[in-house]
């Protein structure tokens, strides 16, 4: 620190970050937010925010966002969720660009065509990348048709291993 108080300067800073930290940990009282977009947009949020409140209601392991743009796990990041979040996409770009995203960890993974293909692929990856175990739950969403960006309308909470995606 600089000035002419260096050790009271010092002194604040360690005062603000020991009340952010806590604050941290505190329950945060997530509200539903109306937006008022494009029908896509609408959908895209509502669906974001329920995947973060699902995910913390059930203790979720992660989130996977199964993305070729990034659009869908930017959404989910916004909303600055505790569990993980876990970026799979067969994009490379998407895939360095997603590493500098506040709360993400991103997979690459092959092409998927189809959305069981795609549950498999995704929840395979993070399994090998010793991310999630087997029975882990995990809340999956992405946008469907695969491939067009800012449509984030698929949601489903998956067990680990529960179409057999881990016996391989």
């Amino acid at each position: 620190a600089n000035g002419s108080y260096p050790a009271r300067a010092v002194e604040t800073m360690v005062n603000i970050a020991a009340i952010a930290e806590q604050n941290i940990l505190m329950p945060i009282d997530r509200q539903m937010r109306v937006k008022h977009g494009s029908g896509r947009e609408e959908i895209s949020d509502a669906v974001s925010q329920a995947t973060v409140q699902v995910a913390e209601t059930l203790g979720c392991k992660a989130i996977i966002t199964a993305t070729m743009s990034g659009y869908t796990t930017r959404q989910i990041a916004k909303e600055r969720p505790r569990t993980p979040i876990l970026c799979v996409t067969p994009n490379e770009l998407t895939y360095r660009r997603m590493a500098l995203v506040w709360g993400v960890l991103p997979i690459m993974v092959p092409m998927f065509d189809t959305i069981d293909e795609m549950i498999s692929v995704v929840v395979r990856a993070a399994h090998q990348a010793n991310l999630i175990a087997r029975g882990d739950s995990l809340v999956i969403i992405a946008g469907v048709p695969f491939g067009t960006s800012g449509q984030t309308n698929f949601l489903k909470i998956h067990m680990a291993g529960e179409y057999g995606e881990l016996d391989e």
